[in-house]
């Protein structure tokens, strides 16, 4: 669910903004289309071109966003969040969505203090986009229980009902029912 959304708003929120306008190296620049235009199909090549592009330019934002989206699909959590933090330092308010990424790769690292922060900041930045902020008050309600979850852990001992209930089938889906007498499954 969520995170289905949050790679959804990564992919929608990566044409939704223009390249910095700062002067950057040519080639540096280049190197970053090179990798862009590679990434559907060669992705780890897309990333070598990307971290030949911040050596180049280390201030250069948009391949450091770059870098931690294609870290993340890749499942590459801790190092995409390293990316999208270099490119908060260097540009905190003009992509707006890379404080809700690396929100949504904290809540993969399980760092929820962190993904809340990160939210927060979102959501400071006042974000027109309804459905983004609105994914973002999702997301921050859900870290901030994580965190007090984990910060308050309850006892939870699971016990054998006996073996008309445990049997060696597989028991698929076992819920109570509304009033709390049934068990189906």
């Amino acid at each position: 669910g969520v995170w289905l959304l949050c790679n959804l708003l990564l992919l929608v929120g990566n044409y939704a903004f223009a390249q910095q306008v700062s002067p950057l190296p040519q080639k540096a620049v280049r190197l970053y289309d090179k990798a862009v235009a590679l990434q559907e199909t060669q992705s780890p090549q897309a990333e070598t071109l990307l971290q030949e592009a911040v050596q180049i330019a280390p201030q250069y934002r948009d391949a450091w966003v770059k870098l931690g989206d294609l870290r993340s699909a890749r499942g590459d959590f801790l190092p995409a969040l390293n990316a999208y933090e270099k490119a908060l330092e260097i540009d905190p308010v003009s992509r707006q969505l890379v404080w809700f990424y690396a929100a949504a790769v904290a809540m993969r690292l399980e760092r929820y203090d962190l993904a809340a922060d990160k939210l927060r900041a979102f959501l400071a930045l006042n974000p027109k986009n309804e459905r983004q902020r609105a994914s973002a008050q999702q997301l921050l309600r859900q870290a901030i229980f994580s965190a007090q979850a984990i910060q308050n852990p309850v006892p939870f001992s699971p016990q054998l009902l006996g073996p008309e209930i445990n049997s060696p089938l597989p028991e698929y889906l076992p819920s109570l029912s509304a009033d709390g007498k049934t068990l189906v499954f």
